[in-house]
């Protein structure tokens, strides 16, 4: 059942436009030093990421951005497993042009490279416990690529552009990943949905493997609109029992409030303010029936760490998909 209450707290529209760089990695600054990032091989291989990224970055302004928006339909999710799309393996960055195709190999075989110069033999060291803050995973940690297409953004597709980060919280054993919506080109004020948060609790299934569970989805807008059909369902009701007239266990009413399905759904002012959405993911038991009865296997949710060191974190879902984060100046 949705939760619902009003947030007052969050981003004015005023500060709407700062989110686009709140998130943005310094890719040409300098490699950090420290135990993590010592050697001379690990330092270079670090640039010729950065560098390749940097690259691909470049095409895509250049040439264009993988259009993603919801759903299959949208190339969002796979037919199949209904899985995060990998724009890597369906040739979606190939569908852009060949430079940003070629751009986007690169990259990964720079992950590749990295991967081999690993520093941290247990990532998921003091997971989940009360010296969790020790833990290397422990912090924010922002998208700068990434082959997942539900974590790929464009300004001139529906879902408009977007800035994503990933927190860990080392001591509780949860991790939120947080999409900051931008809105979609010549976009004069803030998008309808701001704010895209989904909770997750995490395990340690080795040193380098953490399972996830989603839990919690939270939506913060700015817009809110109710569907006619779905306010006039429960008036109907009452005004069907208040003049005694058959309701047929609530189907005359349903029937009733189809008619208005088409109608444009009603706006309520929020005078300036936020509205948050919170609602739960269903369990891992209840998605085991549904993909049962569909016939088809349920994804795994987990991600294996590449490579963490200081700065730098990559990482290769159970779909295959690869995220490259940095470090945000803000932690």
């Amino acid at each position: 059942m949705l939760a619902l209450w009003a947030a007052a707290a969050g981003l004015s529209s005023a500060r709407w436009p700062q989110l686009r760089t709140a998130c943005a990695p310094l890719l040409a600054g300098p490699v950090m030093s420290g135990p993590c990032a010592a050697t001379p091989a690990r330092q270079q291989a670090k640039r010729v990421l950065f560098d390749a990224i940097n690259k691909f970055d470049g095409m895509k302004e250049r040439d264009g951005a993988v259009s993603i928006d919801f759903g299959v339909k949208g190339g969002e999710l796979d037919k199949d497993s209904r899985a995060p799309s990998n724009l890597a393996a369906n040739g979606g960055f190939y569908a852009v042009s060949d430079d940003v195709g070629r751009a986007a190999d690169s990259v990964l075989q720079a992950v590749d490279a990295l991967e081999l110069l690993n520093p941290t033999a247990d990532a998921t060291q003091f997971f989940g416990t009360r010296e969790g803050a020790l833990c290397p995973l422990h912090g924010s940690w922002c998208n700068i690529f990434t082959t997942a297409a539900d974590a790929t953004f464009s300004a001139k597709s529906k879902r408009g552009d977007a800035t994503v980060y990933n927190r860990v919280d080392g001591v509780t054993g949860r991790v939120w990943n947080v999409i900051n919506f931008l809105g979609t080109e010549n976009a004069t004020g803030p998008p309808a949905l701001e704010q895209f948060r989904v909770q997750l609790s995490a395990t340690a299934l080795s040193p380098k493997r953490l399972e996830l569970v989603f839990r919690v989805v939270q939506a913060r807008l700015t817009k809110l609109s109710v569907p006619l059909p779905l306010l006039c369902f429960p008036l109907l009701i009452a005004a069907f029992r208040r003049l005694g007239l058959p309701a047929l266990g609530g189907v005359l009413p349903l029937l009733l409030s189809a008619f208005l399905v088409k109608v444009p759904a009603l706006p309520l002012p929020l005078f300036g303010r936020r509205v948050s959405l919170t609602f739960p993911v269903p369990g891992p038991a209840l998605t085991s029936v549904l993909f049962f009865f569909s016939r088809k296997e349920r994804p795994r949710a987990y991600f294996d760490v590449l490579y963490l060191d200081d700065e730098l974190r990559v990482h290769r879902t159970g779909q295959g998909n690869i995220f490259v984060q940095r470090k945000p100046l803000w932690g």
